[in-house]
């Protein structure tokens, strides 16, 4: 096993070094993430839309004693309270997720 050094040289850019002097360059561009969501805009706030009407439903439908059968497991594996903050999780996700695509970066 290698030990590798990390340098950090630009914004974009990190270096790492190995044993053999080899440089291995990874760009790490943050705009490039944003240009992706904003090419896939449909994609990306369906997911979002998704995620927040599976959450609301959720949450809906376990204040009534019922669950939906594919989010059971959550109620079985952290009981009520965990499930019900894993659903608002997914609520304020699909929100954050649609906001961001709906946004104008410009």
């Amino acid at each position: 096993m290698q030990v590798c050094q990390r340098k950090k040289v630009k914004k974009d850019q990190v270096h790492i070094y190995n044993m053999k002097s080899d440089i291995i360059i990874i760009n790490v561009n943050y705009q490039n993430l944003l240009y992706t969501m904003q090419t896939n805009k449909t994609l990306y706030t369906t997911i979002g839309f998704l995620m927040f009407v599976v959450g609301f439903l959720a949450i809906f439908l376990s204040l009534v004693g019922l669950n939906l059968s594919y989010l059971s497991w959550i109620n079985k594996a952290i009981g009520d309270g965990g499930a019900f903050l894993v659903n608002v999780c997914l609520i304020v996700g699909g929100s954050i997720l649609v906001y961001m695509t709906k946004a104008n970066r410009d």
